[in-house]
């Protein structure tokens, strides 16, 4: 068997010719519109180019797989899975077999079993390559497999896509679903297995394609961001602190249930340290765009928290079926449901503020002592969190969610906020 590799830098595009050199005849796997330089390389090593393969609908480039099978009447093989949206359109116009998953085909002596691997987009397909021509023991073992935009090296094809760049309504979701059940579906096969992706470094197909040509499915297991899912949802059924360090509209926005977001500021090592159980080991939530890994241990290490097992980034909570959120709302917003009564008030600023003006039969209970209070916070109402700027009530926002009370708001700049409108409150015994 003869594997060559060809790379677009500009579209950061692979291709590759796999040729069996006993029959000298050779496939192009997701080729380029630039056919000369396969056909060309084939004559160079004494073979023709009999065939041609799409791994899915390239959008990105356009591909060479048309003109193949015209000018040099080569097979071409694509895929007949997704619905009526995603078949080819072209394909009268030449020789071609439409492929699905369990679809066996050979060019010379080389296998290729098809499996459907969708996600990134619904028709995309995967090419598990063997060399039947080996002696007994091997002739019936893969070698590699042809993943496209499936699984790149240290990343995986993005299922929002169609979603975000073309407009299609929903199509992120489910397609996040099909490519974790397409992972779940390679992983059982062998860890030797070369992986050979239709993209590097630079493509958009991705968001962390790493710069080196291949891989293997073992070193993808080990290393690649998407794999880490799945052992960070055995981690959550287990650990006793996950701490969001995320900003406080991104946390209400949307967060792990049971986390508590502790927002990356200055006051950072103030609230772990009062609000953390050190006994416990901790998961660390947070967005690697905005906060270095290794400044926060750093925090961490100046209070002694030393108990970290595991830091999450964003792009992998994104994966998580296991959010939760708030709202935030303004003083105008929440004014007629607290002179109403509907809903019951918790500031959680210190005592000094609290007597120097407070909310109307708002209740008091200090941020550092909430976990101990919790018992006093009434059930049968939604709860406001409140302190003077909209920043400790946020903490206290994710406390009460994480024991349960999950009907909470968050007064939108707080205290200040409140005063500003001209709203009423309490000071020394006087409604102001």
């Amino acid at each position: 068997m003869l594997l060559k590799y060809f790379y677009d830098e500009k579209l950061a595009h692979a291709s590759y010719l796999v040729g069996c050199q006993k029959e000298g005849v050779a496939i192009v796997i997701d080729p380029s519109r630039y056919i000369e330089q396969y056909i060309e390389f084939a004559k160079k090593e004494g073979m023709e180019v009999i065939a041609a393969a799409e791994t899915h609908i390239h959008a990105d480039f356009l591909s060479g797989s048309r003109e193949l099978s015209t000018l040099y009447h080569t097979n071409l093989y694509v895929s007949d899975e997704g619905d009526c949206d995603w078949k080819y359109q072209y394909l009268n116009e030449g020789r071609y077999k439409l492929v699905r998953e369990g679809t066996e085909f050979k060019v010379g002596h080389i296998k290729f079993d098809v499996i459907h691997t969708p996600g990134h987009t619904p028709e995309s397909i995967s090419f598990l390559v063997t060399d039947t021509s080996q002696n007994n023991y091997t002739n019936d073992k893969p070698i590699g497999i042809f993943t496209g935009d499936f699984i790149f090296v240290g990343d995986i094809g993005r299922p929002d896509l169609l979603e975000t760049a073309v407009g299609m309504k929903d199509t992120a979701k489910i397609g996040a679903k099909q490519l974790f059940d397409s992972i779940q579906k390679i992983k059982i096969l062998p860890d030797y297995l070369q992986i050979w992706p239709s993209h590097g470094a630079g493509s958009a197909c991705g968001k962390a394609l790493g710069a080196i040509p291949t891989s293997t499915l073992g070193y993808e297991k080990m290393f690649n961001w998407a794999n880490t899912v799945e052992e960070l949802q055995e981690i959550l059924k287990s650990v006793y602190q996950i701490v969001d360090i995320r900003d406080v509209e991104s946390f209400a926005a949307g967060h792990i249930e049971k986390s508590i977001n502790i927002p990356y500021n200055n006051s950072f090592t103030t609230w772990c340290g009062w609000l953390l159980d050190y006994k416990k080991e901790t998961l660390i939530i947070l967005d690697e765009e905005k906060v270095k890994v290794e400044a926060v241990i750093r925090e961490f290490e100046s209070i002694g928290l030393d108990n970290i097992i595991a830091f999450a980034p964003l792009k992998v909570i994104q994966r998580l079926d296991r959010f939760e959120s708030y709202k935030e709302k303004t003083s105008i917003e929440l004014y007629p449901h607290i002179k109403g009564g509907s809903v019951k008030v918790i500031d959680v600023r210190s005592k000094k503020e609290w007597e120097e003006g407070h909310l109307n039969d708002a209740i008091h209970i200090t941020l550092g002592n909430l976990f101990e209070q919790l018992d006093y916070i009434p059930k049968d109402f939604p709860i406001v969190l409140q302190c003077r700027t909209g920043l400790r009530s946020a903490i206290a926002a994710s406390i009460l969610q994480r024991a349960g009370i999950k009907e909470v708001v968050n007064l939108k700049g707080g205290f200040l906020a409140w005063k500003e409108e001209g709203l009423p409150y309490t000071t020394c015994n006087l409604n102001v």
